[in-house]
């Protein structure tokens, strides 16, 4: 590649280049210099916010910081894009940076898009075991050169030609792997890897016998922390509304759609709730939709709404106060709509299976809620205490309590405790590809600490008040999923 050619590109541009990323700080696009695609990674020099400018001022140069982090790569034969030209004093768009450049690995796809796709699609991952194989060649290659990196989520690895390449260079740094950097990778591979192979990698990893850091680690505490608040505050996730007196956020985007919720493929925009809302408003003060439950503290109706063009099953949920107080007990934590709308998002960024929230709305009278209500996609299924065990036999029966346990171990081993995990709030989602599975309902139990074991003990009991089929072999089932490695009576 010749100088000349980078130059005429860059001053080509924006023509012939398209937009990867944007930031504020930092910009990645895929553009052609000569016959060949490269990605240039730009980042300003001005107005780059104060963040960013203190990380310049301590770290030096980030496009130089990022070349030379690639050259380390290269030089230590960990697959990644290969450097092409470092650009001190780059002109994009009449603004002055620096950049780097690096060839284009295609055709590709990013780790982590191969994964959620696999899930969502309820297909084996293609490979796996070579997978594995590809991110431990790639860690063990940075340990051999005393290298690590800062972020190890499956978006930078890259599939190309049958194998793995390692992107963002930039996060790149000597001094060899660190606890933080293994908690980035445990915490991507949660969701996708099974117990065996997070304790065979951190064991190779770290050349320790020790098990591997528990799922609540202060990396995953701080990612799921951020998953929630993009869904509290507008984002590119979840929007604000404010309609007739109302105020409140709706759902917009997902960049992983979840298998057990289609409505989590959706991409919502605010006109489909402006002209949703006030019908289904209407449908809630006319009693028109049809009843799911009728009590003092609440109204619960099953609806249908048209988001983004197609049809969803909603429900929706109306808190009512019976009690005075409530007013003044909701000062400071929010109306009991907004706190399930927090709580679904808390189980969702944890990877449990829960009703997808969609609305949640409020109406306030001198600085107090005086109307509320939340609606989410209808979960298609039976409750848990209404699902014939008898009838499922007896390998699909202990699938199910096993898949039923295993939700409650994860509540309790992410640091949240679910103190209403009745089984009428456990709804069985038929799946003709992977059976029957647990989503959860109604999460007004959920608390953001922990007290291990206590939504076993609760569903255990109400298996047993109101189930007729419900045995000690079952019970046996629902420990043994919550716990393998524990005396379960004798569950198989």
């Amino acid at each position: 590649m010749k100088g000349d050619e980078i130059e005429a590109a860059l001053a080509r541009w924006p023509e012939g280049a398209t937009a990867v990323k944007v930031r504020d700080y930092r910009e990645i696009w895929r553009m052609n210099v000569g016959d060949r695609a490269v990605y240039l990674k730009w980042f300003p020099r001005g107005g780059v916010g104060t963040v960013a400018w203190a990380k310049r001022l301590v770290r030096g140069d980030p496009a130089l910081r990022e070349y030379g982090n690639l050259v380390r790569l290269q030089k230590a034969a960990v697959p990644s894009p290969t450097a092409v030209a470092f650009l001190s004093g780059a002109r994009l768009g009449g603004r002055t940076g620096d950049a780097v450049m690096s060839w284009a690995l295609e055709p590709s796809e990013p780790l982590d898009v191969m994964l959620h796709r696999c899930k969502r699609e309820g297909l084996p991952i293609p490979g796996r075991r070579a997978l594995f194989a590809e991110v431990m060649s790639i860690l063990t290659g940075l340990l051999r050169a005393k290298l690590g990196h800062s972020d190890l989520h499956f978006g930078n690895f890259l599939a190309h030609a049958g194998r793995l390449h390692l992107l963002d260079a930039y996060s790149v740094h000597g001094g060899g792997m660190t606890v933080g950097d293994l908690e980035v990778l445990g915490h991507a591979a949660q969701s996708h890897a099974t117990r065996t192979e997070l304790l065979r990698g951190w064991r190779a990893l770290t050349g320790s016998n020790d098990p591997p850091p528990p799922a609540a680690t202060k990396t995953s505490k701080r990612q799921w922390r951020k998953t929630v608040e993009r869904a509290l505050t507008p984002s590119g996730y979840a929007g604000r509304i404010e309609l007739a007196g109302w105020r409140g956020m709706f759902f917009k985007h997902h960049r992983f759609p979840l298998r057990h919720a289609p409505a989590s493929g959706l991409s919502v925009e605010v006109g489909d709730w402006e002209r949703e809302f006030p019908r289904l408003w209407e449908e809630v003060c006319g009693e028109t939709l049809r009843p799911l439950k009728r009590s003092a503290s609440g109204d619960v109706w099953a609806g249908e709404v048209v988001l983004g063009g197609v049809p969803v099953e909603v429900v929706v949920k109306r808190p009512l106060r019976s009690k005075a107080y409530r007013y003044v007990t909701e000062i400071g934590r929010g109306s009991r709509a907004w706190r399930a709308w927090k709580k679904s998002w808390m189980l969702i960024a944890r990877g449990i299976p829960t009703a997808w929230p969609l609305l949640v709305m409020e109406k306030k009278t001198l600085g107090a809620v005086a109307d509320q209500l939340i609606v989410c996609e209808k979960v298609q299924g039976e409750q848990l205490d209404g699902v014939d065990l008898d009838r499922a036999g007896p390998d699909l029966r202990d699938v199910l309590l096993r898949r039923v346990g295993r939700v409650l171990r994860r509540i309790d081993d992410t640091g949240i405790v679910h103190f209403d995990t009745k089984a009428s709030n456990i709804m069985i989602r038929g799946d003709e590809l992977l059976g029957p599975g647990p989503v959860l309902v109604d999460v007004d139990g959920v608390r953001g600490y922990s007290w291990r074991g206590e939504g076993l003990r609760r569903l255990d009991r109400s298996m047993r008040d109101h189930h007729p089929h419900f045995t000690e072999t079952d019970a046996a089932s629902l420990r043994f999923g919550y716990d393998p490695f524990a005396n379960n009576g004798g569950a198989t």
